[in-house]
């Protein structure tokens, strides 16, 4: 006797409903705000520390990109700093 494809793939787990988490604290943003400047200074000393030649990150809060910044060299054989911030942002799926 043959078995179905469902019975195959064995038991099925219930699906599960995400429900994205909620803050009671309306003002998250202002607050983290003031250490902005503190995790720049984390990810400039640990790309300097590491040689890195560049580096860019984000900051997420609810889904809207809140802070960003980076750093590094045009060119890694003569180091130059480029003049002005531009930065491309990637998303992996």
């Amino acid at each position: 006797m043959s078995k179905s494809l469902s019975e195959e793939a064995g038991p099925t787990l219930p699906i599960q409903v995400y429900l994205p988490p909620h803050f009671e604290d309306n003002h998250r943003l202002e607050r983290i705000q003031s250490i902005f400047p503190e995790i720049d200074g984390i990810y400039r000393d640990h790309a300097e520390k590491n040689s890195y030649p560049g580096y860019a990150y984000g900051i997420l809060l609810d889904g809207q990109l809140v802070h960003s910044d980076g750093g590094g060299f045009i060119d890694i054989v003569e180091p130059l700093l480029p003049k002005g911030k531009r930065f491309l942002l990637h998303s992996s799926l």
